[in-house]
């Protein structure tokens, strides 16, 4: 993942790093794809990625799940927000809840496969990432989402809030 270094605090480098996971659910199954390249080759997860610099984060969201998996979507809600920090490095990575028409066709780049599972299926697969299983049983069992709520921005540029 790319990051953004950050010196204005007291001339100490700090890193940051936005990504982002689109979480589609159809028929009582939710999508996942297998990791093509790199360390976790092999591993399933959402459609993800980072977002990138005037881009907001359900739009990278949107543009991660159409790039991995072809589908098209909406943005309907939040399931799951991490946050990590060290001395030098904070990342967050949000899950959007995306509704979602077709069928997903992996890239064979990002992706080797991309295919809907079921909650049965989601508990012995392997490999996965941990809050991947988590939050896909989360949204399999109907858990409460954000929503994106009206609300209007004194700053200027894209401002969307979700609660």
């Amino acid at each position: 993942m790319s990051s953004v270094v950050d010196q204005s605090r007291g001339g100490v480098p700090r890193a940051y790093d936005l990504g982002v996971g689109a979480v589609v659910v159809r028929e009582g199954r939710i999508l996942l794809v297998q990791e093509a390249r790199g360390p976790y080759a092999g591993t399933w997860s959402f459609p993800k990625g980072v977002v990138e610099p005037g881009e907001t984060a359900d739009a990278a969201a949107l543009r991660e799940l159409r790039e991995e998996t072809g589908l098209e979507g909406r943005v309907v809600g939040v399931v799951g927000l991490r946050t990590r920090s060290r001395p030098d490095f904070t990342s967050v990575f949000i899950v959007f809840r995306v509704e979602a028409v077709g069928e997903p066709q992996p890239d064979y780049v990002e992706v080797d496969e991309a295919r809907f599972f079921s909650a049965e299926e989601v508990r012995t697969l392997d490999p996965i990432f941990p809050l991947t299983r988590v939050l896909a049983l989360r949204a399999l069992e109907g858990c409460t989402l954000l929503q994106e709520i009206e609300m209007a921005s004194s700053l200027g540029g894209e401002y969307k809030v979700f609660a």
